[in-house]
């Protein structure tokens, strides 16, 4: 998706209110962003326009004001999630592409999801002065990739290499975890991507999976169509110093910064 996607106003020295060419760019990067990622908050999207001060939260009280942004309280959150209006979506190239890609009705959110999803843009977002390209889960499943796993996001710096990043707050069960990275392998045999980083909030949580990937063998996981249930195969799996080196396991402050 490119920045493309959203277009200014026709006639945009009509109005009193019309931006500067540097806040029309900065508009399309919020624009781009939310289209991608669906909402945000406006810290995270502050870091998104390189925006220190808090007086720059203005800028943003002024698309809410021309209806071009709406922010939905979450109980749990002490800065409201941002999304766009059925006005801001009208300014799209394509409307109704837009249209099927984006839901601003925010019943649609799914509030559970939202400490994981903020994390992942956050994660990204630490990582974006090295990035050409960068999709969340939410566009790939959108291109025909939902008949292998999923990632959190994918990432390149080239334009040619892709990296999936996995966002991970809380620990899985070994089945779940093992079942994951041969997913992964059997991902970046397809060549959908290239490596494969996971990033953790805790130190502890990174150690965790650490310590299980490490091990020399891996279980296999197959599933049993009659009981309709995952289970242990016979065999392990030894994965080769190649395919370990494909994998990176991080550890950043994700949570704190959203104000969680």
């Amino acid at each position: 998706m490119n920045d493309s996607t959203l277009k200014q106003p026709r006639n945009p020295r009509a109005s009193v209110e019309s931006p500067t060419r540097r806040a029309a760019e900065k508009q399309a990067d919020v624009f781009d962003w939310l289209l991608r990622y669906h909402y945000s908050t406006i810290p995270l999207l502050m870091q998104r326009l390189g925006l220190n001060s808090r007086h720059n939260v203005q800028y943003f009280k002024k698309l809410i004001a021309r209806d071009l942004l709406r922010t939905v309280s979450v109980p749990f959150m002490k800065d409201d999630l941002v999304m766009l209006t059925r006005v801001a979506l009208q300014l799209a190239d394509d409307p109704d592409f837009v249209a099927g890609l984006y839901n601003p009705d925010p019943s649609k959110i799914n509030l559970t999801l939202v400490p994981h999803d903020l994390s992942v843009q956050k994660a990204i977002l630490n990582r974006m002065s090295s990035l050409t390209d960068h999709k969340p889960e939410r566009l790939l499943g959108r291109e025909g990739e939902s008949r292998v796993k999923i990632p959190d996001a994918l990432v390149s710096a080239d334009g040619l290499h892709h990296t999936a990043i996995e966002v991970e707050l809380t620990a899985k069960t070994d089945k779940r975890m093992y079942m994951a990275l041969i997913d992964h392998l059997r991902a970046m045999r397809d060549e959908r991507y290239h490596a494969v980083e996971y990033v953790f909030t805790k130190p502890s949580l990174r150690d965790y999976y650490k310590q299980r990937f490490d091990r020399p063998e891996w279980p296999v996981y197959r599933f049993n169509k009659e009981k309709r249930r995952w289970f242990e195969a016979d065999k392990l799996f030894t994965p080769s110093d190649d395919i370990r080196d494909r994998f990176k396991f991080t550890h950043e402050t994700l949570l704190k910064e959203l104000s969680l």
